[in-house]
C-alpha cells in the first residue's frame, strides 16, 4: 500500500512538473525569454531554437524519470536499484530545473537543491558500490557545503552576481562526481573478482560519461566561459538510463562474449560481401558498350556473388552450431538427469550421480540445494552433503521472496542487511551463484554453485541449465519424501490394525444377559483405535459394573491409556474393591505413576439387580440421561467429581440412585454432543440429545440409539472424535 501511494505521488509530481514547464516554454505563463540574463549561460540558441532546446530538456527529464520509475516497479527491493532510482529522479528534477534556468535566465533554489541531491546521491552510490558505509562525518562533509550553497541561492539575487552561486554549485557537482567515479575506479582496479570488475567497470564508465563529464562541462562553461553547446550536458546525462538501465542493475553480468564474437564475425563477413558486390556493380556500370567481355564479367560477378553468399550462410551455420553446442550438451545432460530421477536407485546414489553430472557439464564444484522449509529435522548424513533446509526467516529466503532472480555473491551490496546476510551465507558455503527454485510462482529454495573452472564467466545457458536442474532435484527429494511418508503411513496403519485388534479384546463381545438389565450399545472410533472405553463387568451373582470413559485425544497414545484403565478397573472390581478405590487407583496411575498429560472422564456404576440400586461415580463425564417409567419428563443423574489425571489429591465419593422396572439410562461420550456444522451453524448438544430421546420415548432402546446416531450422522464431516452410546433398560 505504501509503495502504491509513493508511485502515485511520483507520477502526479512528474505530470505537474511537465505541465508547468511546458506552459512556461510555450509562453502561456509569460515567463519564457528568448535570451538568458546570466552571461555565463549565453549560447548560440535564441528565439525558436531556444524554445526547441527547452523542449529537449523536458524530454530528457521525462526519460530520466521514466527510467527511474520503471526500475522501481521491476526491482523495488534491491539496494543498488534503489540507489540508481534516486539518482535518476535527481537527474530528472535537475533537467526540469534547467528549463527554468534557461527560460527565465535566472536560477531558483529548486535548481540548486536538485544539484545538491544529485551530487549527494552520486557519492552515496560510490560508497555503497565499494561496500563502505556512509558515516555521519562523510554525510556532514557532503551536505554542509551543499546547505551553504542552497542558503546563498536564496539570499543572493539571481542576476550576474548570482553566477557565483552557480559556480559554487558546479564545483560541488564536480567534486561529488569525481569522488563517486574515482572511488569506483579504484575499487575496480583493486578488485580480484572478474564479475565485480565487469560490474564496476561498466558503472564507472557510465558514471564518468553521464555524471562527471556533464558536471565538468557545466563548471567549465560557468567558470572558464568556454563555448560549450548547451544541449551537450543533458544529452550526456542520458547515458545513465540508456546504458546502465536494467542490464546493469540486474547485477548478473553473464558471459555474452560468444554471441558478441559471432555477431562481430558475421558483421565483418557481410561487410566484405557488400563491398565486393558494390565494387562489382560499379565496374559493370562503368562498361559503356554491350559486348561478350561484359557478359563474361557479368556471369563471373553473378557466380562470385553466389559463392560469397553461400560462404556467408555456411559461416553463419557453423557459428550458430558452435554457439549452440553448449545448449545441446545441456539438453543431453538434462535428459540423463531425468532418467536418473526416475530410476529405482536409492536417493543418496541418485544425488551422487546427478551432482557429478552437473559438476562435469557446467564446469563447477559440487552444487548445493537449499530448500525453504520450516522443519526442525534435517537431512540424514548421507543427504546432508547435497542439500539442507533453511527456515522462512533466513536472509536468503527474504531476498528471493522480494527479488526472485539469479544472484552473484560479489555483486551484492554489503551495506544492506538482507544482502549482507545472503553474502555471508553464500561465502560460508563457497558459493558464487544462487539460482532460485520457483514452482507454481512460489520460491521453494535455491541451488548454490561455486565459481567455474578456469575463470570462465557464467553464461545464460548455464543459468537456465541450473534452474532446470534445481527443479528436478526438488521433485526428486519431494517424491522420495512422499514415498517415505507413504511407507510410514502404511507402517502406522499396520500398527493401528494391530492396536485395534488388541483393543477389541478389551471390550465386551456382547452385552451381559440375565443381570436384570437390557443393554444396547454403539461405538464409532474416529480412527481405527478409539479413546472411548466401555465395559460391563460381572462382579458377583447380583452386581454388574457399567463403565464408560473418554481418554483425551485419540490414536495410539489414547489406546495405551485406555488399556491401562481397563486393566486397573477390572482388577480392582474383581477383587471386590469399592468403586471409590478403583477410581482413586486410576487417578493415582495417571498423576503419579504415569506422570503424563492425559486426562480421563469416567462414569462407573454398580447395579444390584436384587435391590435395583445403582451406586455410581461420575468423574467429570457427561451426565447420563434418565428416563423414568411412567413419567414424561427427562432428567440426568446428578453428582460429578473431578476429572481423572488432573489432581493427585482428589477424593472420589459415590452416589446412590434407586431405579424401578422400566427405567432407562442413556450413557454417552462427549464426541456426540460436541458436533458443530460450520455450513449450517447447527450444533448437536445435550438439548439435541434430549429432544431425540424424547421423540423416541416409546421406542425400544436399540431404536433410540439408532435415531440418536442417525441425527449425529447428519453432521458428516463435523465428526472429529470417538463416539460411544450405551442404552440400559431395567427389567
Amino acid at each position: 500500500m505504501r509503495r502504491r501511494l509513493t508511485n502515485m505521488a511520483l507520477l502526479t509530481g512528474a505530470a505537474l512538473l511537465n505541465a508547468f514547464f511546458l506552459m512556461e516554454v510555450l509562453g502561456i505563463t509569460g515567463a519564457f525569454q528568448a535570451a538568458p540574463v546570466l552571461p555565463a549561460l549565453s549560447g548560440p540558441y535564441s528565439g525558436e531554437d531556444s524554445r526547441w532546446f527547452l523542449i529537449f530538456l523536458i524530454a530528457c527529464a521525462d526519460i530520466q524519470f521514466a527510467w527511474a520509475f520503471i526500475i522501481r516497479i521491476i526491482h523495488p527491493f534491491r539496494r543498488l536499484v534503489r540507489l540508481f532510482m534516486w539518482f535518476g529522479l535527481a537527474l530528472s528534477l535537475h533537467c526540469f530545473s534547467l528549463v527554468d534556468l534557461h527560460s527565465r535566465g535566472e536560477y531558483i533554489p529548486l535548481f540548486v537543491l536538485s544539484g545538491i541531491l544529485l551530487g549527494y546521491t552520486g557519492v552515496v552510490i560510490g560508497f555503497n558500490l565499494t561496500n563502505r558505509k556512509t558515516s555521519s562525518a562523510a554525510a556532514a562533509i557532503m551536505l554542509l557545503p551543499g546547505a551553504a550553497i542552497l542558503c546563498a541561492s536564496i539570499a543572493l539575487p539571481s542576476g550576474p552576481e548570482g553566477a557565483y552561486v552557480l559556480r559554487a554549485l558546479g564545483a560541488y557537482l564536480v567534486l561529488c562526481s569525481f569522488f563517486a567515479t574515482g572511488s569506483l575506479a579504484v575499487s575496480t582496479l583493486t578488485a580480484r573478482n572478474g564479475y565485480l570488475v565487469r560490474r564496476n567497470a561498466a558503472i564507472t564508465a557510465c558514471m564518468a560519461l553521464g555524471f562527471l563529464l556533464p558536471a565538468l562541462l557545466f563548471a567549465l562553461r560557468l567558470c572558464a566561459r568556454m563555448d560549450v553547446p548547451r544541449a551537450l550536458s543533458p544529452a550526456l546525462m542520458l547515458i545513465v538510463p540508456l546504458f546502465v538501465g536494467n542490464r546493469l542493475l540486474e547485477s548478473n553480468f553473464f558471459n555474452v562474449a560468444p554471441r558478441a564474437a559471432r555477431g562481430a564475425a558475421m558483421t565483418a563477413l557481410n561487410a566484405v560481401i557488400a563491398i565486393a558486390g558494390a565494387a562489382g556493380l560499379y565496374y559493370l556500370m562503368t562498361v559503356s558498350a554491350f559486348s561478350a567481355k561484359m557478359l563474361m564479367h557479368s556471369a563471373a560477378f553473378a557466380f562470385g556473388m553466389i559463392i560469397l553468399l553461400n560462404v556467408g550462410f555456411m559461416a553463419n551455420d557453423r557459428l550458430r552450431s558452435a554457439l549452440g553446442g553448449g545448449r545441446d550438451r545441456y539438453a543431453e545432460s538434462l535428459q540423463t538427469i531425468a532418467e536418473l530421477v526416475s530410476s529405482p536407485t536409492e536417493l543418496s546414489a541418485k544425488l551422487e550421480r546427478i551432482f557429478s553430472e552437473v559438476s562435469s557439464v557446467a564446469g563447477i564444484p559440487q552444487p548445493r540445494l537449499i530448500l525453504f522449509e520450516d522443519r526442525r529435522d534435517g537431512f540424514p548424513p548421507e543427504l546432508a552433503r547435497f542439500a539442507e533446509r533453511l527456515a522462512g526467516e533466513s536472509a536468503l529466503f527474504r531476498f528471493f521472496t522480494e527479488s526472485p532472480e539469479t544472484i552473484l555473491r560479489y555483486t551484492l551490496i554489503r551495506n544492506d542487511a538482507v544482502e549482507d546476510g545472503v553474502h555471508r551465507f553464500m561465502a560460508e558455503r563457497d558459493a558464487l551463484i544462487a539460482v532460485p527454485l520457483i514452482r507454481e510462482r512460489e520460491v521453494r529454495g535455491a541451488l548454490l554453485a561455486g565459481d567455474k573452472t578456469g575463470g570462465v564467466f557464467f553464461g545464460g545457458e548455464e543459468v537456465g541449465y541450473l534452474q532446470t536442474v534445481s527443479l528436478q532435484l526438488h521433485q526428486l527429494i519431494e517424491n522420495d519424501r512422499l514415498f517415505s511418508d507413504y511407507i510410514t503411513r502404511r507402517s502406522f496403519e499396520r500398527e493401528l490394525d494391530i492396536a485395534s485388534a488388541i483393543q477389541e479384546r478389551l471390550f465386551p463381545e456382547r452385552a451381559p444377559e440375565k443381570r436384570g438389565l437390557s443393554i444396547h450399545y454403539y461405538n464409532r472410533p474416529y480412527i481405527k483405535v478409539t479413546g472411548d472405553y466401555y465395559d460391563f463387568i460381572t462382579i458377583d451373582r447380583n452386581r454388574t459394573a457399567l463403565v464408560i470413559a473418554d481418554v483425551s485425544g485419540h490414536g495410539l497414545s489414547a489406546s495405551m491409556i485406555l488399556s491401562m484403565t481397563s486393566s486397573i478397573i477390572n482388577a480392582m472390581l474383581m477383587e471386590k474393591k469399592t468403586i471409590e478405590r478403583a477410581v482413586e487407583e486410576v487417578n493415582h496411575f495417571l498423576t503419579r505413576r504415569y506422570n503424563g498429560v492425559d486426562l480421563i472422564t469416567l462414569f462407573v456404576g454398580v447395579y444390584d439387580k436384587a435391590t435395583r440400586e445403582l451406586v455410581y461415580i461420575n468423574a467429570g463425564h457427561c451426565a447420563p440421561v434418565l428416563i423414568r417409567a411412567g413419567k414424561r419428563e427427562l432428567s440426568t443423574l446428578e453428582g460429578r467429581s473431578k476429572i481423572l489425571g488432573a489432581d493427585p489429591e482428589a477424593v472420589y465419593s459415590s452416589s446412590r440412585f434407586a431405579l424401578a422396572r422400566g427405567d432407562e439410562l442413556v450413557l454417552y461420550t462427549d464426541g456426540l454432543v460436541e458436533l458443530y456444522d460450520e455450513r449450517t451453524g447447527e450444533q448437536f448438544c445435550e438439548n439435541t440429545l434430549l429432544e431425540v430421546v424424547s421423540r423416541a420415548r416409546e421406542a425400544g432402546m436399540d431404536e433410540k440409539i439408532r435415531m440418536i446416531m442417525e441425527k449425529a450422522e447428519g453432521f458428516g464431516g463435523a465428526i472429529h472424535d470417538d463416539i460411544t452410546v450405551i442404552g440400559i433398560r431395567v427389567l
